[in-house]
């Protein structure tokens, strides 16, 4: 298991819960980090690409609305992990 220095991660529980059904992302970490080369698509009401869990890992296109849902679906698949500033980690 990877620890996760990131003040909102015991809030991420499908992440890693301890006391029930999560999606295992700490074992998964434990084998592959990500890759920039991956790419996915989030399609919502737009991402504030000055977040700084995003910085670098998001290429905000077309978008006109931004709100802080469109954000946070972006932040759980590529949050980045162990940066200062950020307060989650993505599964990517």
């Amino acid at each position: 298991m990877i620890p996760v220095n990131e003040p909102g991660f015991g809030s991420q529980w499908g992440l890693r819960n301890l006391s029930g059904p999560d999606i295992e992302a700490t074992h998964a970490w434990s084998i592959t980090r990500g890759s920039s080369s991956i790419k996915i698509g989030i399609v919502d009401t737009g991402i504030g690409s000055n977040n700084p869990d995003l910085s670098g890992k998001v290429t905000v296109v077309g978008t006109t609305v931004i709100d802080n849902h469109g954000t946070h679906v972006a932040g759980i698949a590529a949050a980045r992990g162990e940066n200062s500033g950020g307060r989650v980690v993505g599964v990517d």
